[in-house]
């Protein structure tokens, strides 16, 4: 809850183009950067990308509308900030999507979905105990998109000597997932993973890939011409789209792209990625996918330039973190100033915490980092 502060105004900008802002991590950016540079450039006038680091420094945000992208990679300090601009771009009129509040992360959308009975593998933080857990399971990292983080493991001494290990390197188990392996190979012994995107009310089909391996990354192992004509007739038809739209909901993410397969004719939800991968300027087998990726990159475009085609706004998304940045900012100039007065102002900073505790003010903890 904000204390103290008013309803902030906001005003049309004209004479400008306005932008989509998308935010990310400062060091996951390319996932949007290296669409814009390749087959995106059409919309480098309507696209624009900000670290949450930067965000949350500014007073002041020109957009046409926000995405709040990377949610599952940010720790809990960084939702409530993000979360709190959100609030003050809701305020001014700000679309956006993405609510960092409410939108659920890897671990609660996998949880919710297996009781609910929609998933049939399970998934469990490596913190918690597990004694229910169904074997062969694997390792990820709870809010990377790296894929496996290990092979699979057939008994639990095995996954306990492997947590036992990642422990004794330093990796910390409430950072990753035991994930319950699933089969959905097909009778011919190909993997399928589909790939679609949500832009608002918007699904935009974006891959169909395959391979031998249970594991699927980086466009799949090789094409057919067949397997070509499956994912034309994917990417072009959208069949899944009201299947889809009802699984995003029920994460509450309105932006991302979901990973999935089907088992005996039932969806199984692998993830939602909120900062996925837009496009590249290469792709596996051009000359059998081409005319698919042409027609994602035609789709999307086109869901962006939907999502953006409303008024340009100014809005102040400065909230409580910035009133208390102001004193600190205060206190560095004066003992640049007056160096002398160096003790007399670390007691005026003391005698400001109580304030801040009575205005019902969060203080800064500056030893967490995104």
């Amino acid at each position: 809850m904000t204390v103290g502060l008013a309803r902030f105004p906001f005003k049309n900008i004209r004479g400008e183009r306005p932008l989509i802002t998308i935010v990310t991590r400062a060091d996951s950016r390319t996932a949007v950067l290296d669409y814009l540079y390749s087959r995106g450039r059409s919309l480098r006038g309507l696209l624009k990308t900000i670290a949450y680091e930067s965000l949350f420094g500014k007073r002041r945000l020109k957009t046409r509308a926000v995405i709040f992208a990377d949610l599952e990679r940010l720790d809990a300090a960084a939702l409530h900030r993000a979360a709190g601009i959100k609030a003050r771009l809701d305020e001014a009129g700000v679309p956006t999507l993405n609510d960092p509040a409410r939108s659920m992360r890897r671990y609660q959308l996998l949880r919710f979905l297996h009781d609910a009975g929609i998933n049939p593998f399970n998934v469990y933080s490596a913190a918690e105990p597990r004694p229910a857990v169904r074997f062969p399971v694997f390792l990820r990292e709870a809010g990377e998109h790296s894929g496996a983080a290990s092979k699979l493991f057939n008994t639990r001494e095995e996954l306990n000597a492997a947590l036992a290990r990642m422990e004794e390197i330093g990796l910390r188990r409430d950072t990753h997932l035991i994930v319950e392996y699933q089969d959905t190979r097909s009778t011919e012994g190909y993997f399928r993973k589909y790939g679609a995107f949500r832009i608002g009310d918007r699904i935009v089909p974006r891959h169909l890939l395959f391979s031998p391996d249970w594991e699927i990354k980086n466009g799949g192992r090789g094409f057919t011409p067949a397997q070509a004509k499956e994912e034309w007739n994917y990417v072009r038809d959208n069949p899944h789209a009201e299947a889809l739209m009802k699984t995003f909901d029920m994460a509450a993410i309105e932006y991302g792209r979901i990973d999935y397969s089907f088992q005996g004719g039932r969806p199984v939800i692998w993830e939602i990625n909120t900062n996925p991968l837009l496009g590249t300027a290469a792709i596996a087998a051009p000359e059998l996918r081409g005319r698919q990726q042409q027609c994602f990159l035609s789709n999307i475009t086109e869901a962006f330039q939907d999502f953006g085609d409303r008024p340009a706004t100014a809005a102040k998304i400065a909230g409580d973190h910035r009133l208390i940045e102001i004193p600190l900012l205060i206190k560095k100039w004066a003992i640049c100033r007056f160096p002398r007065a160096r003790p007399a102002l670390t007691r005026l900073g003391k005698r400001w915490r109580p304030l801040l505790e009575r205005l019902g003010l969060p203080e800064i903890d500056r030893s967490k980092k995104l």
